[in-house]
């Protein structure tokens, strides 16, 4: 989260968070990256809440972004979607805490 910190408040685009151990993405996201960023930290940290819970036992988390004011937020959806789709023809499951909540 000290990463949320860094960017511009207004900073909107596409991100990924994964586990350093190795297995594959734990969430793929895309909004305002800083807030949502926090959100995810925040969850982790509610105890009893599944997608918390895959974020808080998932090894040490990673995360990378794309900023791009451009896209409209039907083309982030649509860049989202594409991306939770190649993890899955690439691992067969979603990333761990993605449609948990």
């Amino acid at each position: 989260v000290r990463v949320a910190a860094s960017l511009p408040r207004e900073a909107v685009g596409l991100y990924r968070i994964w586990g350093e151990s190795g297995d594959g993405l734990v969430y793929v996201g895309q909004g305002l990256l800083g807030a949502r960023l926090v959100a995810h930290d925040r969850k982790a940290r509610v105890p009893g809440d599944p997608q918390g819970e895959a974020f808080a036992t998932a090894s040490r988390l990673e995360c990378s972004w794309v900023v791009n004011a451009g896209w409209l937020p039907h083309q982030r959806l649509e860049l989202e979607n594409d991306l939770i789709a190649a993890h899955v023809l690439a691992l067969g499951r979603v990333p761990a805490a993605q449609f948990l909540g």
